[in-house]
């Protein structure tokens, strides 16, 4: 769906965390690379792209409470755990496996779950049916923070998660980094009053008019509606990109 110009790749600040501690990698190695490999950042997991299939075994390790992984090729398997409070993939594109894998893990404590979709030419090989299944399949009873964002479907994903059974729960609605457009902005404007717990909502990058977001910010949440975006426009097409594409 890109023209055969694509714009560069754009990361969001903070994707690359260095390796801290007992991870086998140096601090002044760490700092001059991004991260190979996986290390402990705090009370983070963190796995480099080529060490996926260890996934599933560290996610099963008691006493971690949160899981930052990215990369290509991503599968998940089975995913079981006691104790993770939060889980976050990074990525390009992810497989819709990956979707299914977290609409069936048993999760009972996970807070927080952020997903970066992408796109098709990346790895994002589903479609909205696949997320809206993930939603309604997943059971996460002490989810406090979505995110289902980065995304050129960002419109219809907004228009599906404002009906999610997590909207009376969550205190925190993340639909940043991808092609949100005022008509994504319009399902939030008419669906968020209903929703007095929801406190945050980022919606940082994004496509929207100046009208939309003028009105987004007058919700009693606090809405982040920065870094404004402008369509590209080539022999009459329009494009627009997610931040995070690679």
């Amino acid at each position: 769906h890109h023209p055969l110009q694509s714009k560069p790749m754009r990361v969001k600040k903070g994707l690359q965390l260095p390796v801290r501690g007992p991870a086998g990698v140096g601090q002044q190695a760490a700092e001059q690379r991004p991260v190979q490999g996986k290390g402990t950042v705090g009370n983070a997991l963190l796995l480099g792209g080529e060490f996926l299939p260890q996934w599933v075994q560290c996610l099963l390790v008691p006493g971690e409470q949160r899981l930052i992984a990215g990369g290509t090729n991503l599968s998940l398997g089975n995913i079981q755990h006691e104790n993770l409070k939060c889980l976050e993939i990074i990525c390009g594109g992810l497989p819709k496996e990956v979707l299914a894998a977290i609409g069936a893990a048993k999760l009972p404590e996970l807070e927080k779950l952020s997903l970066y979709i992408g796109v098709d030419d990346y790895g994002f090989d589903g479609g909205l049916d696949d997320i809206v299944s993930m939603l309604e399949k997943s059971d996460f009873p002490k989810l406090k923070e979505l995110g289902i964002l980065d995304s050129e479907i960002q419109d219809e994903i907004a228009e599906e998660v404002v009906k999610c059974k997590y909207m009376s729960q969550i205190h925190t609605l993340d639909l940043s980094c991808g092609t949100l457009t005022d008509k994504g902005g319009t399902a939030l404007l008419e669906a968020l009053p209903s929703y007095g717990n929801i406190k945050e909502v980022n919606l940082e990058y994004h496509y929207m008019s100046g009208d939309m977001m003028k009105k987004l910010k007058g919700l009693q949440a606090d809405v982040n509606v920065d870094d404004q975006q402008e369509e590209d426009n080539y022999d009459g097409e329009i494009y627009r990109y997610p931040m995070l594409t690679e």
